[in-house]
């Protein structure tokens, strides 16, 4: 299951199930009664758009984009603020990543505190059932270029440093 808004355009609306053969069918008769047409044109469209292989070279565009823009960040956090802050998981999956912050930090005041500046982050803390959870920021990097990346950094910095942060920069 999945969705072309987040790959494609938000406003687009279009999912998608890939379904064992038997089950396509009946699925397909399910979603003619649940959803009722308006938007055939733009299906269409999207089918020749697949057809004829651009949606595979935009994904590849955004994996290597979203790969330079992920890097970019992990420089920057490991260079101002020292391997413990980097991510648990260096994984080149997904649009986010999470800086880890010590047991005893306030992640939703710090997120607060970013917010005011005008950088949205969320805190980790706020991910988890129990109040024991970890502690972290969780920072999403695909639509910010380097230079906004830079400036929210040097912002985002400055928050950590005011809540008590200690910083061991890789120079």
């Amino acid at each position: 299951m999945g969705t072309f808004s987040k790959t494609l355009y938000p406003a687009l609306r279009i999912g998608y199930m890939v379904v064992p053969k038997p089950l396509a069918q009946p699925l397909r008769i399910a979603a003619a009664e649940l959803y009722r047409g308006g938007h055939l044109l733009i299906q269409r469209a999207l089918a020749e758009f697949i057809r004829l292989g651009h949606y595979m070279e935009h994904i590849r565009r955004m994996r290597l984009l979203y790969r330079q823009r992920r890097q970019f960040l992990c420089r920057l956090i490991e260079r101002y603020l020292g391997p413990a802050f980097l991510p648990a998981f260096n994984h080149e999956a997904g649009l986010h990543l999470v800086i880890p912050l010590p047991a005893g930090a306030d992640d939703v005041a710090i997120a607060a505190e970013a917010l005011k500046r005008g950088v949205k982050v969320r805190p980790l803390s706020q991910y988890y059932m129990h109040p024991q959870g970890a502690r972290g920021l969780l920072l999403g990097y695909a639509c910010v270029n380097e230079r906004q990346c830079q400036d929210a950094f040097g912002t985002l910095k400055a928050c950590l440093a005011s809540a008590g942060m200690v910083f061991t920069p890789q120079r």
